[in-house]
Formats: structure tokens, sequence, C-alpha cells
């Protein structure tokens, strides 16, 4: 006869073994599951994609800029885009927007011509350009240095007051407001489709960001040598340092169903992020983050950022009368 003790070691042996398989599985079963959600969304993007392109095709006549909106005041919009190998995005992008601006500054003039003008909501009465600021290299692609050159350029030469810093494969839905001055900077798209709408983490910035320049050049704009996966945070935790946010723990957004955004097909990306590892192979970026006290933050801000940003310029092109296209290599 087998001791209780052997028995209750067998038993205790065949239940652990049931319960590796059993949390295989479970594990398989979540993987298989989020492969679905991912493939879903990737073809819903796709056929997103496919829909922009026919519905931009018909309307594809650029802006003639500087272009006036209105007479209120002299406040200039530029919308800087990050670029690199993203040529299918681009060709919906720009058609997409000048039609969302123009159909915006419709609903506003009529809006006005009731009398309904919103006296808390300053308005912007002028479109310079589309700055598309293009990383000319092979080098990891850095969006935050392009956002900084492009914004930069922006103000120097087409006295733009206020920019949206806006990924090229991400689109505005109807209720987005492009032209109205925000008192504090504003994460745009705060409610995107590939995740069904539901506003993005607290501390997330990324997208669009519509924002003064005088306030982007208070934070020193964005850090040069962060990867993309902490840039955002970097970022949130300038403007939190500055006082730039409503609550200093949640970044500022417009209210929920005026930051709806769809994100065009993944296919197209091609580009890759700049990734920094330390002398231990960590990403220097992301180790030791949410430990690291505001002070960590603010001391090197003042060193890397949009006053720092070097670059050599290869190639300036008009691509049309509202769009200009900055193709740069790190200096």
């Amino acid at each position: 006869m087998y001791k209780p003790r052997v028995l209750l070691a067998a038993a205790a042996l065949i239940l652990l073994l049931v319960l590796i398989v059993s949390h295989a599985s479970s594990d398989a079963h979540i993987r298989e599951q989020l492969r679905v959600k991912q493939q879903h969304a990737d073809e819903l993007s796709d056929y997103v994609q496919q829909l922009a392109v026919e519905a931009t095709s018909f309307t594809d006549e650029s802006l003639p800029t500087p272009a006036q909106l209105c007479t209120n005041n002299t406040l200039t919009l530029a919308i800087v885009v990050p670029f690199r190998r993203r040529d299918e995005h681009l060709q919906v992008f720009l058609p997409w927007m000048r039609r969302h601006l123009l159909t915006e500054h419709a609903v506003r003039t009529q809006e006005w011509s009731k009398g309904k003008a919103d006296p808390l909501k300053k308005p912007i009465c002028r479109f310079a350009k589309f700055v598309v600021v293009e990383q000319a290299d092979n080098l990891p692609f850095n969006r935050n240095w392009l956002l900084n050159i492009g914004a930069r350029y922006a103000h120097e030469t087409y006295a733009a007051d206020v920019v949206a810093l806006h990924d090229v494969d991400t689109l505005p839905m109807d209720g987005v407001s492009y032209l109205t001055v925000p008192p504090l900077p504003l994460q745009l798209s705060a409610e995107l489709d590939r995740i069904g709408f539901i506003p993005a983490s607290p501390h997330h910035t990324g997208g669009v960001n519509l924002l003064q320049y005088a306030q982007l050049v208070s934070v020193n704009g964005f850090s040069n040598e962060l990867d993309d996966s902490a840039e955002g945070k970097n970022f949130f935790k300038r403007l939190q340092s500055v006082g730039w946010l409503h609550n200093a723990k949640v970044m500022n957004r417009p209210p929920v169903g005026e930051g709806r955004f769809f994100t065009l097909s993944s296919r197209f990306h091609n580009t890759h992020s700049k990734t920094i590892y330390d002398d231990s192979g960590l990403v220097k970026s992301i180790k030791g983050w949410f430990s690291n006290p505001l002070e960590d933050v603010v001391g090197p801000m003042q060193a890397d950022g949009l006053s720092n940003a070097r670059s050599n310029l290869k190639e300036l092109v008009e691509v049309s009368e509202d769009t200009v296209l900055l193709r740069v290599v790190p200096q």
C-alpha cells in the first residue's frame, strides 16, 4: 500500500501539472484572442484607409495660404507633421485636413452669423501651412526632434502663434476643433478608433497636440533624446513642471466626443523609433520612469529640447501652395 504522504505528494504533483497545462492553455487562448482583435483592427484600418482615399480623391485642391479665415485677429495656425516613408498616408492626410479645416471654418462662420459665437473661445483667423518634416536618413525615426524642428520653422518662417503637432496617420472626425486658441496645451486626439474611442491613459500625450508656440517654448519643446515609448510621458512631465495642466495628473483634453480620430492602416508604418540604451542594456527612457521625481525632468529639460534641436536642411520642397516639405538630417 502507498503511504499517505506519497499519495498526497502524487496528488499535489498531478494538481500542479493540471494547473500548468491549464495556465498554458489560458495564455494561448488570451494570445489568440489578442491576435484576432489585432487582425480585426488592422482590417478595419485597411478599410478606413480605402474609404479615406476615395473620400479625398474628389477634393485635393490646396488652400491659398496664408488663408485669412476671419478678421478678428492675426493669430496664425501651422500644422506640423513628422514624416518618413508614409507617402500613402500623406496622400490621404493633406486633402482630408483641408476639407476638415474648411468645414470647421464654414460651421464657425454660420454660428457667428446667428450670433452664437462663444466669447470664451478665441478664434484663430489665419492658416499658414502644413509643414511636413521628413527625416532623410536611415537612422531610427526621431519624432520628437522632427516636431521641434518643424514647430520652430513654422514660427520663424510663417509667424505661427499656434501649432498642431500631428501624426500623419491620425485623422480627425467631425467635432474636432483646430481653429480655437487653446488656453492650455491640448491633446486633441484623446479618443482613437483603435481603442474603441475610449479616452487614452491619463499621461498619454501622443498623436495630435494643439498648443500655443509660446507654451511649447516654455517647456523647451520635446526631448530630442528619448525614444517614442517614453516621449509622451516626458512631455507630460514637462507640461506638469510649469503648471500647464488643468489637473496635474491628467493631460488636458477636449470634452468627450470632441477628440475623436481614426487611424490609417498600419501596413504603411515603415518608420523605426529612436531607442537609447544605457551600459546595462536597459532602455534609458523606461528605466525608473515611474519612480523618477519631477525635478529629474526639469533639469535636463533646459538642456534637451527645442532650443538645441539641430538639423541640416537637405532639401525644401513646395509640395503645393499650402504645404512645404523639409528634408532634414541631424547636424
